[in-house]
């Protein structure tokens, strides 16, 4: 009967001769593994500086935002006093253009009413 380590070793043997036939057209891989550690931290460091990236990006945007919120309410106060005036010469336009102020203006200056009007 075999012992117990020349199985071991028989199995471990092989193992390495399928996994060398497997992969016999693969000649010197050398995965660096030092590297892979390396990657995942720059990996880790590029999206750090991304995510603050657009952190900053949002901020610059949220300060824009708030100075337009005051830019836009001071425009619509000047809309507001525009208006205002606009009314008070429309009024003014109105009150000067009236029947009774154009007759009175109108007998001032000599004009009388004709006799007759003719009619087509």
């Amino acid at each position: 009967m075999l012992s117990v380590t020349d199985f071991k070793y028989k199995t471990n043997c092989y193992n390495n001769y399928n996994a060398h036939k497997r992969y016999q057209h693969v000649q010197n891989v050398n995965i660096p593994w030092e590297s892979l550690g390396k990657v995942k931290i720059k990996i880790l460091l590029l999206l750090t500086l991304a995510l603050a990236g657009l952190l900053s990006a949002q901020l610059v945007f949220a300060a824009n935002l708030s100075t337009d919120g005051q830019t836009l309410t001071s425009v619509e106060r000047e809309i507001g006093n525009q208006e205002t005036k606009n009314l008070d010469l429309r009024w003014k336009i109105a009150e000067v253009s009236s029947l009774t102020n154009l007759s009175q203006k109108a007998q001032k200056l000599g004009f009388v009413t004709p006799e007759k009007i003719i009619t087509p």
